[in-house]
Protein backbone atom coordinates (compact mmCIF):
# COMPACT_ATOMS: atom_id res chain seq x y z
CA UNK A 1 0.00 0.00 0.00
CA UNK A 2 1.01 3.61 -1.17
CA UNK A 3 2.00 5.36 2.51
CA UNK A 4 1.02 9.24 2.14
CA UNK A 5 4.49 11.18 1.88
CA UNK A 6 5.41 13.86 4.74
CA UNK A 7 7.89 16.12 5.77
CA UNK A 8 9.11 13.28 8.06
CA UNK A 9 9.01 9.91 5.58
CA UNK A 10 10.77 11.41 2.57
CA UNK A 11 14.37 12.05 2.16
CA UNK A 12 14.21 15.90 1.46
CA UNK A 13 17.37 15.63 -0.52
CA UNK A 14 16.11 13.35 -3.55
CA UNK A 15 14.64 15.41 -6.03
CA UNK A 16 11.90 13.00 -7.03
CA UNK A 17 11.01 12.98 -3.19
CA UNK A 18 11.83 16.56 -1.80
CA UNK A 19 8.03 17.83 -3.32
CA UNK A 20 6.06 15.29 -2.74
CA UNK A 21 4.29 16.15 0.76
CA UNK A 22 3.04 19.19 -1.05
CA UNK A 23 1.16 17.18 -3.50
CA UNK A 24 -1.44 15.53 -1.20
CA UNK A 25 -5.10 17.05 -0.75
CA UNK A 26 -3.78 19.76 -3.73
CA UNK A 27 -6.75 22.23 -4.36
CA UNK A 28 -8.80 20.89 -6.91
CA UNK A 29 -12.27 21.96 -6.83
CA UNK A 30 -14.30 24.33 -4.77
CA UNK A 31 -15.17 21.24 -2.82
CA UNK A 32 -12.71 18.16 -3.50
CA UNK A 33 -9.17 17.95 -2.97
CA UNK A 34 -6.67 15.87 -4.96
CA UNK A 35 -3.88 13.47 -4.20
CA UNK A 36 -1.50 12.79 -7.81
CA UNK A 37 -0.80 8.82 -7.62
CA UNK A 38 2.38 7.82 -6.38
CA UNK A 39 4.61 7.46 -9.90
CA UNK A 40 2.69 10.98 -11.01
CA UNK A 41 4.00 12.74 -7.71
CA UNK A 42 7.62 11.26 -8.21
CA UNK A 43 7.92 12.77 -11.79
CA UNK A 44 6.16 16.67 -11.05
CA UNK A 45 8.91 16.59 -8.00
CA UNK A 46 11.88 16.31 -10.27
CA UNK A 47 10.23 18.92 -13.09
CA UNK A 48 9.45 21.37 -9.86
CA UNK A 49 13.89 20.72 -8.28
CA UNK A 50 14.41 21.28 -12.18
CA UNK A 51 11.97 23.94 -12.52
CA UNK A 52 14.79 25.40 -9.94
CA UNK A 53 11.99 25.15 -6.74
CA UNK A 54 13.89 23.98 -3.42
CA UNK A 55 13.02 23.13 -0.20
CA UNK A 56 13.74 25.09 2.93
CA UNK A 57 12.67 23.62 5.95
CA UNK A 58 12.84 26.73 7.56
CA UNK A 59 10.28 28.40 5.46
CA UNK A 60 7.29 25.97 5.77
CA UNK A 61 4.41 27.04 7.56
CA UNK A 62 2.34 24.22 7.13
CA UNK A 63 2.26 20.59 8.13
CA UNK A 64 0.36 17.38 6.82
CA UNK A 65 -1.84 15.95 9.01
CA UNK A 66 -2.82 12.04 7.87
CA UNK A 67 -5.53 10.38 7.78
CA UNK A 68 -6.98 10.15 11.46
CA UNK A 69 -8.76 7.15 10.43
CA UNK A 70 -8.98 4.71 7.93
CA UNK A 71 -5.49 3.97 5.68
CA UNK A 72 -2.75 6.21 5.43
CA UNK A 73 -3.06 6.18 1.51
CA UNK A 74 -3.53 8.92 -0.98
CA UNK A 75 -7.22 7.38 -1.95
CA UNK A 76 -8.12 8.28 1.55
CA UNK A 77 -9.01 12.19 1.54
CA UNK A 78 -9.06 12.78 5.07
CA UNK A 79 -5.46 14.19 5.28
CA UNK A 80 -5.30 18.25 5.87
CA UNK A 81 -3.27 20.68 6.17
CA UNK A 82 -2.63 22.64 9.44
CA UNK A 83 -0.61 25.13 10.96
CA UNK A 84 3.27 23.89 11.40
CA UNK A 85 2.79 24.46 15.55
CA UNK A 86 -0.69 23.33 15.93
CA UNK A 87 -1.52 20.15 17.45
CA UNK A 88 -2.70 17.22 15.29
CA UNK A 89 -5.83 15.29 16.32
CA UNK A 90 -5.95 12.18 17.72
CA UNK A 91 -5.72 9.05 15.83
CA UNK A 92 -8.62 6.68 15.88
CA UNK A 93 -7.31 3.02 17.41
CA UNK A 94 -9.30 -0.04 16.28
CA UNK A 95 -10.61 -1.72 19.61
CA UNK A 96 -8.36 -5.11 20.32
CA UNK A 97 -11.65 -7.42 20.76
CA UNK A 98 -9.64 -9.66 22.80
CA UNK A 99 -10.29 -7.17 25.84
CA UNK A 100 -13.77 -7.70 24.98
CA UNK A 101 -16.37 -10.32 27.41
CA UNK A 102 -17.62 -13.05 24.80
CA UNK A 103 -21.05 -11.60 25.15
CA UNK A 104 -19.88 -8.15 24.34
CA UNK A 105 -18.08 -10.16 21.22
CA UNK A 106 -21.08 -11.53 20.31
CA UNK A 107 -22.77 -8.17 19.63
CA UNK A 108 -19.80 -6.83 17.80
CA UNK A 109 -19.71 -10.17 15.19
CA UNK A 110 -24.20 -9.47 14.92
CA UNK A 111 -23.25 -5.77 14.36
CA UNK A 112 -20.70 -6.85 11.33
CA UNK A 113 -23.01 -9.50 9.59
CA UNK A 114 -26.01 -6.47 9.93
CA UNK A 115 -23.12 -4.34 8.16
CA UNK A 116 -22.33 -6.96 5.33
CA UNK A 117 -18.64 -7.10 6.47
CA UNK A 118 -19.19 -10.88 7.63
CA UNK A 119 -21.56 -13.18 5.71
CA UNK A 120 -24.22 -14.19 7.97
CA UNK A 121 -26.46 -17.21 8.01
CA UNK A 122 -29.92 -16.98 5.64
CA UNK A 123 -32.38 -17.51 7.34
CA UNK A 124 -34.53 -20.44 6.30
CA UNK A 125 -37.56 -19.32 3.89
CA UNK A 126 -40.34 -20.40 5.19
CA UNK A 127 -42.01 -22.02 2.58
CA UNK A 128 -45.63 -20.53 2.75
CA UNK A 129 -48.07 -18.50 4.61
CA UNK A 130 -49.82 -22.29 5.17
CA UNK A 131 -46.78 -23.18 7.39
CA UNK A 132 -47.28 -20.30 9.59
CA UNK A 133 -51.08 -20.63 9.77
CA UNK A 134 -51.38 -24.57 9.68
CA UNK A 135 -53.67 -24.91 6.44
CA UNK A 136 -52.94 -24.88 2.84
CA UNK A 137 -53.71 -22.19 0.36
CA UNK A 138 -56.24 -22.86 -1.36
CA UNK A 139 -56.60 -20.64 -4.96
CA UNK A 140 -60.23 -21.20 -5.51
CA UNK A 141 -60.69 -19.34 -2.33
CA UNK A 142 -58.69 -16.05 -3.43
CA UNK A 143 -58.65 -13.86 -6.45
CA UNK A 144 -56.36 -14.05 -9.03
CA UNK A 145 -54.33 -11.12 -7.98
CA UNK A 146 -54.55 -12.34 -4.30
CA UNK A 147 -52.87 -15.75 -6.25
CA UNK A 148 -50.57 -13.90 -7.60
CA UNK A 149 -49.24 -12.37 -4.71
CA UNK A 150 -49.03 -15.56 -2.38
CA UNK A 151 -46.98 -17.47 -5.64
CA UNK A 152 -44.62 -14.39 -5.44
CA UNK A 153 -43.64 -14.88 -2.17
CA UNK A 154 -43.21 -19.33 -2.26
CA UNK A 155 -40.69 -21.69 -2.21
CA UNK A 156 -40.69 -23.71 -5.60
CA UNK A 157 -42.83 -26.61 -4.55
CA UNK A 158 -45.43 -24.33 -2.81
CA UNK A 159 -45.73 -23.04 -6.15
CA UNK A 160 -46.28 -26.35 -7.74
CA UNK A 161 -48.68 -27.43 -5.22
CA UNK A 162 -50.66 -24.51 -6.15
CA UNK A 163 -50.37 -24.30 -9.38
CA UNK A 164 -50.96 -28.32 -9.46
CA UNK A 165 -54.45 -27.14 -7.50
CA UNK A 166 -55.57 -24.36 -9.88
CA UNK A 167 -55.57 -26.50 -12.54
CA UNK A 168 -56.99 -29.28 -10.85
CA UNK A 169 -59.79 -27.29 -10.14
CA UNK A 170 -63.03 -27.76 -12.96
CA UNK A 171 -62.19 -24.07 -14.61
CA UNK A 172 -58.81 -23.07 -13.97
CA UNK A 173 -57.87 -19.31 -14.21
CA UNK A 174 -55.81 -18.31 -16.99
CA UNK A 175 -55.06 -15.23 -15.25
CA UNK A 176 -52.90 -17.34 -12.54
CA UNK A 177 -51.75 -20.10 -15.31
CA UNK A 178 -50.32 -17.94 -17.95
CA UNK A 179 -48.39 -15.78 -15.52
CA UNK A 180 -46.58 -18.84 -14.08
CA UNK A 181 -45.95 -20.91 -17.26
CA UNK A 182 -43.13 -23.85 -16.64
CA UNK A 183 -43.94 -23.97 -12.95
Amino acid sequence: MARLPTFDNMDMNDPEQMFQPLMVELPFTAVQNFTPPPDMRKQWSQRWFDGGLRYHDELRTIKLVTPYRGPDHYLNGTSDWIGRDEPERDKFEVADLSKFTVDENKIHAEQLRYLGVVPGQEPEPVDAASEINGELFNPRDHSPSTVNGYLMGCSAAEKRRVIAAEMASGKPRQQILNKHRGV
